[in-house]
């Protein structure tokens, strides 16, 4: 059913409301001159906004896999090149719910959700792209123009401006971590959900120059010289940069001294004192974090690795003998922990090493930036298991956490696992409010509060200490830490996952 939300700034918002809420789509936040250009905040607008459909997604890999599943349809109806306004997509949809009247606005929580640039559009960046005025990390200043969107117009649709929280969830919640080195504040509060830049972490700048060559390279443009490189990139069809930024090269955050000026360590992260080399005021403008990780996050790298799971326990064996070359006896020391040997069975081996993964990975980091958080910071273990049929049926893999919290697949789910859905659901939704039902990390008291297994009698509670068979985390990755180091045993995993 259509709806129309008269806004003090952006006039008439025509949406479409059904199931207590109102939704508008594709409301653009921000725009762009060319592809790579920096964006901009949009300011104002004519007084009549049509946000009764979805905007235009910004290019980006899954425009290429739907383009290959349907190039069938392409054969006879050719794809005309795309437009500068298919281009610029950045625009964001926000969810109202409505009041008992079923009118606008109501006291509840606002959902604006947003599109910002990814992959060779997000991140594509070498000196010569910045010496043409093309600053790189476009991905990142995205979002944060996003939020000072938020900041400025969400009063108008019922929110708070003052009173506004990030949540994200893997790569996304990586972001969200990389905009605490904004100046400005931009959020009150953060959900992080398995994924920050202690696992993720930016790009050097000699590897990103690497990753702009071999894309010039691969869109003949290398032999050009750099001025005239950067005017011929600016013509290729997006179709073709699309192409090219599908070759598995790394196309992510990278450190630039502005918006992203550093990669932070495990010693930077877990102490509460203030650190100018970090230069991360966002731990002091964001008042409190709620952090998590999912039991076996680990999961969702076995398709990263794709065919190197053939092998793995011979492979990683010999990476790690290479990063750990300066500590005799450490690699040995770690599969050995993690019952890894360059024979093992490739199911075992790859099982062992992402168990590896997850420890390192998502729990360590989520520990750290939990202890080291200056305002209040909560954590959460999320440890249902996978109801579904595939690879790790059984698991509480990546992402199972978005499953149950948006709520989405109820139909598939016991009465059980329901509950824990919604227990789930309202503990996001309280703290969004500013309410928490544990005590929070720190200061002497350390625990996290648990989701499942819904087989259990009580299906999520208050866990103290940050392993115990309750919470279903070992110490393990921490007692290896004490002898190897943490960063060292990162770095073991780093170089692995990136073939080294």
């Amino acid at each position: 059913m259509a709806t129309t939300l008269t806004h003090p700034s952006l006039g008439e918002v025509h949406g479409k409301s059904g199931d207590k809420v109102a939704q508008f789509f594709g409301i653009k936040y921000a725009s762009i001159k060319d592809i790579f250009a920096p964006s901009e905040v949009v300011k104002a607008s004519d007084g009549k906004i049509d946000a009764t459909k979805l905007g235009p997604m910004v290019p980006g890999p899954m425009e290429k896999a739907w383009e290959d599943e349907f190039k069938f349809i392409q054969k006879s109806l050719p794809m005309p090149p795309m437009t500068m306004s298919e281009l610029d997509g950045l625009n964001l949809n926000v969810t109202v719910p409505l009041n008992e009247e079923g009118k606008l606005p109501s006291a509840d929580t606002k959902l604006p959700v947003f599109v910002y640039r990814v992959g060779i559009p997000g991140f594509l960046t070498s000196a010569e792209l910045r010496e043409a005025g093309y600053l790189g990390n476009n991905g990142i200043r995205d979002q944060a123009n996003a939020f000072t969107w938020v900041h400025e117009y969400i009063s108008g649709f019922g929110g708070d401006p003052e009173n506004v929280t990030f949540i994200g969830e893997s790569a996304g919640s990586a972001s969200g971590f990389l905009l605490l080195h904004q100046k400005k504040p931009l959020f009150n509060r953060f959900i992080s959900m398995s994924g920050n830049t202690l696992m993720m972490r930016p790009l050097p700048p000699p590897l990103s120059e690497f990753v702009y060559s071999t894309i010039m390279q691969s869109l003949g443009l290398g032999a050009l010289s750099g001025a005239d490189r950067v005017k011929a990139l600016l013509k290729v069809p997006i179709e073709k940069i699309i192409e090219a930024g599908a070759s598995g090269l790394p196309v992510l955050p990278v450190q630039d001294n502005d918006a992203v000026p550093c990669a932070p360590t495990f010693s930077q992260i877990g102490s509460k004192a203030e650190d100018p080399s970090l230069s991360m005021p966002g731990r002091s403008w964001c008042k409190e974090l709620l952090i998590g990780d999912c039991q076996f996050d680990g999961s969702i790298l076995s398709h990263m690795l794709g065919p190197r799971t053939i092998g793995i326990g011979k492979t990683f064996s010999e990476s790690i003998e290479k990063t750990l070359a300066a500590q005799p006896g450490a690699a040995e020391k770690l599969r050995h922990t993690y019952k890894i040997t360059p024979d093992l069975e490739d199911r075992i081996a790859l099982r062992n090493v992402l168990q590896f993964a997850t420890d390192i990975g998502f729990f360590a980091t989520g520990v750290t930036w939990a202890r080291g958080w200056p305002g209040k910071a909560w954590m959460y273990h999320f440890n249902e298991p996978n109801p579904w049929e595939g690879e790790w049926k059984g698991e509480s893999g990546h992402v199972l956490d978005v499953a149950y919290l948006f709520q989405n697949y109820e139909e598939h789910l016991t009465q059980a696992q329901k509950s824990v859905s919604k227990q789930f659901l309202e503990d996001f939704i309280s703290f969004m409010n500013g309410k928490t039902r544990w005590p929070a990390f720190g200061d002497g008291q350390e625990g996290a509060m648990t989701y499942g297994p819904s087989g259990d009698q009580k299906c999520w509670e208050y866990v103290e200490g940050i392993t115990s068979e309750k919470s279903g985390r070992k110490n393990t990755i921490f007692a290896l830490a004490e002898s190897i180091g943490i960063e060292e045993l990162s770095a073991a995993w780093g170089n692995f996952l990136s073939g080294n």
